[in-house]
């Protein structure tokens, strides 16, 4: 797509300074950007280095110096910045379809324009929500929900008795509802207790590639609305995490 600096300044909330009709096809980093390209400096150094580089036009906090180049002055560039790559590179959209490889199991209700991908199997009366892309290879337990607008990305594997909110993502190679780590000693031998609780990921949650997050030996293990986990975090049973947390790799849970 192609967009003014005036129009995009609108989308952003910014205010145009200099050429608002230069033509802007994409993003960049200052040292990589193009005549066609927006970039966006936060200090004065980085707005004096986006001076001397090729891009069109650059985003800038509202106090940012002025410069021989187009800016866009917004309250917060990095936000600002956020909002026009996303403009640019919007989410990846899925056909409604069934790929004939898939194994859908008895009972299973699937949402308007689902889209399930090569080797998905999807256990008996798990139910898929509208818009709701399982891509390759990924396997849904019985009885698992997943809400509207999500997307599991290959060879995701999500056990039964889980469940999960709306708009939520989760990466490649992540495991939901494996057992908990959970064991008694008895006259000296280590007896496995069960696991027999769930997982609950509520809405607009997204997990990072190869996550563990174990279901609960009883009740539910919770990933709260809105939280974001790292790749490779490890989450244990019975955990519960609240809403719109950022969790990363080197954080025990």
């Amino acid at each position: 797509m192609r967009i003014t600096a005036r129009a995009l300044a609108a989308h952003v909330q910014g205010e145009v300074e200099g050429d608002g009709d230069i033509e802007l096809a994409g993003v960049a980093a200052i040292s990589n950007a193009g005549i066609q390209d927006l970039t966006f400096a936060e200090s004065p150094d980085s707005v004096a280095l986006a001076s001397t580089s090729a891009a069109g036009a650059v985003l800038v906090n509202r106090n940012a110096p002025q410069s021989s180049k187009t800016l866009i002055r917004v309250r917060n560039c990095r936000e600002a910045f956020a909002m026009a790559m996303m403009l640019f590179h919007p989410p990846e959209t899925y056909p409604a379809a069934i790929a004939p490889s898939a194994h859908l199991g008895e009972q299973v209700q699937l949402g308007a324009d689902v889209f399930i991908g090569p080797n998905v199997v999807v256990g008996r009366a798990a139910q898929i929500g509208a818009r709701t892309a399982i891509l390759a290879n990924c396997v849904i337990g019985d009885g698992v929900i997943v809400g509207d607008n999500c997307v599991l990305h290959p060879n995701v594997t999500v056990y039964p008795r889980v469940r999960i909110g709306a708009r939520v993502i989760i990466h490649s190679g992540t495991v939901i509802g494996s057992d908990g780590f959970g064991y008694l000693r008895h006259k000296g031998a280590t007896i496995k207790m069960p696991q027999i609780g769930g997982v609950l990921i509520e809405d607009d949650v997204e997990i990072g590639s190869n996550v563990s997050i174990d279901r609960a030996t009883l009740n539910a293990t919770v990933i709260g609305r809105g939280t974001k986990l790292d790749n490779q975090v490890q989450v244990a049973h019975n955990v519960i995490i609240g809403q719109d947390c950022l969790i990363d790799r080197k954080s025990v849970v």
